[in-house]
């Protein structure tokens, strides 16, 4: 049978569901940052202004060399900042020993990296008065504004908050709001926004005037609009919430344990109160209650799916948990894995692959290297090609380390007719084939084979079965790995 094939039939006989095809619809490839990525192009000085000094506690501006090609990149959660370029060595001593926020310097291949002191970090590429490259780094008050692909606007169902009838709505601030929801109808929303103003809705409307005012980075005007929606009520409390991640004006100290009580709060609202006090604890404070915070929150089965809107900020959380694990920040592994579960069960598509990875390796730390071998063969389809070769690797090396030769001898087959022999020279893939060559591997099952050319309905039922299996096993080595974390600890 053909590699490509067979590797497909013991995906089903794993009972992992896995994504789209490379021919289907896209689908979650990668997980995103936690910050914005800069523009490539450099903007005008009038778009660059830098923050206003009540947000930012430090600000420094570095001269950079003229160069094609010049990109930012910002990773604020693991206080970094990348710079592409033409010119490395240029880039590298322009900004060695110029910045005290930013002060470790690394090259790459195509730019540098920085290392920076603060999570709390912002940084754009502007022009100076006399029309040059500069970089300008902030040390903010308050947190990064969150990346609005990862973040984006929780939708309200005018009705619910006495705003008019349901959508399309009856007054000027309910059919804004619905009209945000709308692609390509913000200026009208906005229009209809601004007219609530006049309305007893006003306050719900200055908080989403301010709102978008934010997703514009324009945090001066979003700070006006929040004053404005007031301090009361689940629409005061979340205008709060807005002017502490700008300002900081809660972190440590004790207003921000009113905004952690939402229980009066109408959904998503409440929702969505609850993942941004996890965002703004995420950058300010140790992350190991972060993620405990949200385990807890999917497993709240009678409320509304807890990752639904903002479905790539829980991915991040969920792969910061698992590659802290065990760590003095971060959870116990088996929590760890807990929760990579619960938001694959809740997802609607795919997670990242990236994710996916990273649940693999506490698996097998774990002592469940089959479990995590399937996780990774069930995401191949969606493996970015330069990353192909080190994915299936490591699904081979996981399989061995199971005892299932079987599968590892597929995971072999397939990645030498899909990479060439060349790749299979080296010394990681050499280990492989020794081990399989120690010990023959057992056919695979024609049943499970004949799978492929079953019905859809056929596949997706033996799928769904299947995977009710594996979760079951997966639930058993949990159980097992706590069961020892609590012997370790007498």
């Amino acid at each position: 049978m053909h590699a490509s094939a067979l590797l497909l039939a013991l995906l089903f006989s794993a009972g992992i569901e896995f994504g789209p095809s490379p021919d289907g619809p896209a689908s979650h490839a990668s997980i995103p940052q936690p910050a914005q990525k800069a523009a490539t192009k450099v903007v005008s000085p009038e778009r660059a202004q830098a923050t206003d000094s009540a947000l930012a506690s430090v600000m420094e501006r570095l001269a950079l060399p003229p160069m094609e090609g010049l990109e930012l990149s910002m990773d604020a959660l693991h206080a970094t900042l990348t710079l592409r370029g033409s010119d490395v060595n240029a880039l590298y001593t322009a900004v060695k020993g110029q910045t005290t926020l930013c002060p470790r310097v690394e090259k790459l291949a195509d730019g540098i990296k920085l290392g920076c002191e603060t999570q709390q970090l912002d940084a754009k590429l502007s022009r100076d008065a006399r029309g040059a490259t500069v970089l300008d780094v902030r040390k903010l008050r308050g947190i990064p504004l969150a990346d609005p692909q990862a973040f984006p606007l929780f939708p309200f169902e005018p009705s619910d908050f006495g705003w008019g009838s349901a959508c399309p709505g009856s007054t000027p601030m309910g059919r804004g709001e619905c009209l945000l929801r709308v692609e390509g109808q913000r200026a009208k929303a906005k229009s209809l926004l601004t007219a609530a103003l006049k309305t007893l809705e006003r306050s719900a409307a200055a908080l989403r005037l301010g709102e978008l005012a934010m997703r514009d980075g324009n945090s001066a005007e979003a700070l006006q609009f929040f004053e404005q929606a007031g301090k009361g009520g689940a629409v005061g409390k979340l205008a709060r919430m807005h002017v502490c991640e700008l300002t900081g004006n809660c972190v440590g100290r004790e207003l921000v344990d009113p905004l952690a009580d939402t229980r009066d709060i109408p959904e998503p609202m409440r929702t969505e109160l609850e993942l941004r006090l996890m965002r703004l604890k995420l950058y300010t404070g140790t992350q190991g209650p972060v993620f405990a915070a949200l385990l807890e929150r999917l497993s709240q089965a009678t409320r509304p799916s807890a990752c639904r809107v903002a479905l790539r900020f829980c991915e991040l959380l969920v792969k910061e948990a698992l590659v802290t694990s065990g760590s003095t920040q971060g959870m116990d592994r088996a929590s760890a894995l807990t929760l990579f579960l619960k938001l694959q069960s809740q997802s609607e598509v795919p997670l990242p692959v990236p994710v996916i990875a990273a649940a693999a390796e506490t698996a097998s730390t774990l002592g469940a290297p089959l479990f995590g071998a399937n996780l990774l063969a069930a995401a191949f389809l969606r493996v970015e090609p330069a990353s192909l070769a080190h994915h299936l690797l490591r699904t081979a090396e996981l399989y061995l380390e199971s005892g299932d030769h079987a599968r590892a001898d597929v995971i072999l087959t397939f990645a030498r007719q899909k990479l060439g022999g060349t790749a299979l020279a080296q010394r990681p893939w050499v280990t492989v084939q020794r081990a399989l060559m120690s010990k023959p591997a057992p056919t695979v099952k024609a049943s499970r084979v004949s799978i492929l050319t079953s019905t859809p309905r056929a596949r997706t039922a033996l799928a769904a079965s299947d995977s009710t299996e594996e979760l079951a096993r997966a639930t058993t080595a949990l159980s097992h790995a706590r069961r020892q974390l609590q012997e370790e600890g007498r």
